[in-house]
Order: structure tokens, then C-alpha cells, then sequence
């Protein structure tokens, strides 16, 4: 959901940079690190949580849009990338200590374990499976 929602409002206002209105004065610089590391915050404390783009904006207190552009400049991610690369790090850690992989997945907010067996691949090189395997020996 949260991927969705950002990828729609990325995608709108990459339009509305090239067709519309010139830009309002940006907000000081130390203001929006302070609201984006609120987000940051808010997405460690709730990662299992199906979190929501409209959330996490009124935590920031602004936009949705100007939240994700925000985020991305600030993290260097969009924040639904963020979110899942929490949900891993804390899969891995749970696999680690012996936690099945089902029950992994349900505690990190993941679908199912499909998705977590999706993204752990994509972003550790193997699947749950394998790492488990490799850290019991």
C-alpha cells in the first residue's frame, strides 16, 4: 500500500515540476530533517504495521507529496523502501535467533512469506531458507 501511495504521488508531482506552478519558498532546511527524522522514528517504532502514506504525513505535519520528496532527498530512499529494508533487517535477526520463517514474516509486517522470500532474495542474494542454513552451521 504505502509503495503504491508513494509511487503515485512521486510520479505526480515529477508532472507537476515540469507543468505547473513555480515552487513556493523552500522550509528551512533543519525543520524538514527534524519532521522526516520524526517519520524515521514513527517507521522503527510501527514497522510490522501496515503503515499508510497519509500516516506518516501527519506525523511529518506537511504534504504527502512534499513528504516523500522530502524523504527520498533526506534518506536517499523513498519511504516504503525504508520500511522494508526495516522489515528485513529484522527478519534477519529473527531468523538468526531461530525464529521460523513463517512466524518472520508475520512478525515484520511482511504479506506473507512469499513477499518476505521476494525481498530477503532480492536484497541478501539468498532466500530465508539458505540463511538459516547458513548461520546453523
Amino acid at each position: 500500500m504505502l509503495e503504491r501511495e508513494s509511487g503515485l504521488l512521486d510520479a505526480m508531482a515529477k508532472l507537476y515540476r515540469r507543468h505547473g506552478s513555480p515552487r513556493p519558498a523552500e522550509r528551512r532546511v533543519a525543520d524538514e530533517r527534524s519532521r522526516i527524522g520524526r517519520v524515521v522514528e514513527f517507521l522503527r517504532a510501527n514497522y510490522a504495521d501496515s503503515v499508510k502514506l497519509e500516516q506518516l504525513a501527519v506525523v511529518a505535519e506537511m504534504s504527502a507529496f512534499h513528504l516523500v520528496r522530502s524523504f527520498k532527498k533526506e534518506m536517499g530512499l523513498p519511504p516504503h523502501v525504508y520500511l522494508t529494508q526495516l522489515r528485513l533487517q529484522e527478519a534477519r535477526r529473527l531468523l538468526s535467533e531461530g525464529t521460523g520463517i513463517a512466524d518472520t514474516a508475520a512478525l515484520t509486517g511482511f504479506y506473507d512469506q512469499s513477499a518476505l522470500n521476494r525481498h530477503f532474495k532480492r536484497v541478501y542474494g539468498v532466500t530465508p531458507g539458505q540463511f538459516v542454513n547458513a548461520v546453523s552451521h
